[in-house]
């Protein structure tokens, strides 16, 4: 009876109020992070919208979380290839300026940038 109840209660309700409000905010920090670091949020979910919100150590911070994220394994298939820290905040910046731009997401922008640079160092 109980199921039947919890069943029928979600009914008609939408399981995910967000994906039906493009506006709806991400988490803009969390404290800590992966690295140890202030951050935007999780670094496969942030997108410019974020990256204009944040301050310049949460910036970095999401840059440090991407690099991770870029630099592994299953970082889409560019293990290992990552930028300089100021070479990234620069491409973000450029790209999050624009209007266009603000459901970017920002590991894209970064792993992109890398695979255009052409480098495998670490910032």
């Amino acid at each position: 009876m109980l199921a039947a109840a919890a069943a029928i209660g979600g009914c008609g309700s939408s399981s995910h109020p967000a994906a039906t409000t493009p506006t709806a905010p991400i988490p803009t920090s969390h404290a800590g992070g992966a690295t140890g670091n202030p951050s935007l949020g999780n670094p496969r979910l942030v997108d410019c919208r974020n990256w204009r919100a944040g301050g310049d150590s949460e910036r970095y911070g999401t840059i440090r979380e991407i690099r991770g994220f870029a630099g592994s394994p299953s970082g889409g298939g560019y293990a290992g290839k990552t930028m300089p820290d100021k070479a990234a905040y620069q491409v973000l910046e450029g790209w999050c300026r624009r209007s266009y731009a603000t459901y970017f997401k920002l590991y894209k922008l970064y792993i992109r940038a890398v695979a255009f640079r052409g480098q495998a160092s670490a910032g």
